[in-house]
């Protein structure tokens, strides 16, 4: 018989016990010291569960950030990195990019187009002793001018001087 309480113990908690099933219980526990810790036990363990159902928890105030950030996550690994998510990802570089690109060309053409406007002529005189005066100075057919013209003007002394004539 001590099995049988014992069994009945653990099938289903006291509160679930018929007012028969009770009786048995306790006139076995009078006789029966195994079955009578079973029984303690089991009270004991009624009434912490009852306690704790009563107490009122709550959670500590980050816990919603944390779920929250914990349900992100687990979407981010779920979802496969699409075409659309790579795009949101990557927009705002791409669109540093894009302005940073129209800036350099604006500025190349600005630049660009305020040096067309000075003639060679005012460059050239800036130095009269530099190469550059006598390149710009001197006609040569279709503006340009051959590897032997050019070295002819760097290195010859007397254009380096100045001197146009060649003397």
């Amino acid at each position: 018989m001590r099995d049988h309480i014992i069994n009945l113990l653990e099938e289903r908690p006291l509160t679930k016990l018929s007012a028969a099933e009770l009786h048995v219980v306790e006139a076995h526990i009078a006789e029966c010291s195994t079955c009578l810790q079973a029984y303690e036990a089991a009270k004991a363990s009624l009434r912490l569960l009852q306690e704790r159902r009563s107490v009122i928890v709550e959670p500590p105030s980050f816990f919603q950030t944390r779920v929250m950030a914990a349900i992100r996550e687990q979407n981010l690994a779920a979802q496969p990195l699409g075409l659309s998510n790579l795009w949101q990802a990557v927009r705002p570089l791409v669109a540093s990019m894009g302005a940073f690109v129209g800036l350099l060309l604006a500025l190349t053409f600005l630049v660009d187009s305020s040096q067309r406007q000075t003639e060679p002529s005012e460059l050239a005189f800036v130095n009269d002793d530099s190469p550059e005066w006598a390149v710009a100075v001197q006609d040569y057919p279709d503006d340009e001018m051959s590897y032997s013209q050019a070295l002819t003007v760097l290195y010859d002394p007397a254009i380096s001087r100045g001197d146009t004539d060649g003397k």
